[in-house]
């Protein structure tokens, strides 16, 4: 014979499709697609994808990079601060609107394109 206790829990409706935690490493771990966002005109897009795609330490997560937002599972935003030479990346979780991590940096030297990698390899390192 069943329990009625048991029989009432199956009843019970699973968890949406799509329902996550808010933990942000879930976000993390179950990212496969990231789209790149520049807020500035002092670097582009293609400029930073190509800086990611080169890092060894990306090709093994798996990850790709979408052009279209929509289609990401991670967002990676960049700002340049006005009047400045400080650039700041977001990593944000797309369909929760969570900041995942973020991290700034500086133009003065170099491009700033292989400094924001760099700084977006160290998050995906640090959350993978």
């Amino acid at each position: 014979m069943l329990c009625p206790a048991l029989l009432l829990l199956a009843a019970l409706p699973a968890k949406p499709a799509g329902h996550c935690d808010s933990n942000p490493e879930t976000a993390w771990c179950q990212a496969k697609t990231i789209f790149i966002c520049a807020r500035s005109g002092f670097m582009r897009e293609a400029e930073l994808e190509r800086a990611i795609i080169q890092k060894p330490e990306f090709a093994k997560t798996g990850l790709v990079i979408t052009r279209t937002q929509k289609d990401a599972d991670l967002v990676l935003e960049v700002r340049r601060k006005p009047f400045t030479s400080q650039f700041t990346i977001s990593v944000i979780d797309r369909r929760r609107q969570l900041l995942l991590g973020s991290d700034r940096s500086n133009s003065i030297g170099g491009h700033i394109e292989p400094k924001l990698a760099n700084d977006f390899v160290r998050m995906l390192r640090a959350n993978r």
